[in-house]
């Protein structure tokens, strides 16, 4: 359920980003995924790349390939967003 936490925050941020560059559709989105502990389990890529192409149908960021590059650290950050 952590997964669906996080892919909602990505998405929320990915929309507004959209919205202020005025993009009609999103491409892709590079994520920089590190060691994050949430609700006692540790965010999984493949669990949260399902959960945003759930949450993303229907806005401008459906079928947006998500891109997650493993890193060290304890944090999650949108490194790259690209549309049109």
């Amino acid at each position: 359920m952590h997964e669906l936490h996080a892919a909602d925050k990505i998405l929320n941020q990915t929309i507004e980003f959209g919205k202020q560059k005025k993009l009609i559709k999103i491409i892709r989105i590079l994520i920089y995924l590190g060691t994050v502990i949430e609700h006692g389990e540790e965010i999984n890529p493949r669990y949260l790349r399902y959960n945003f192409e759930n949450l993303s149908k229907g806005t401008i960021a459906e079928d947006a390939k998500l891109d997650i590059k493993k890193i060290k650290g304890d944090f999650i950050e949108i490194k790259e967003i690209s549309g049109e």
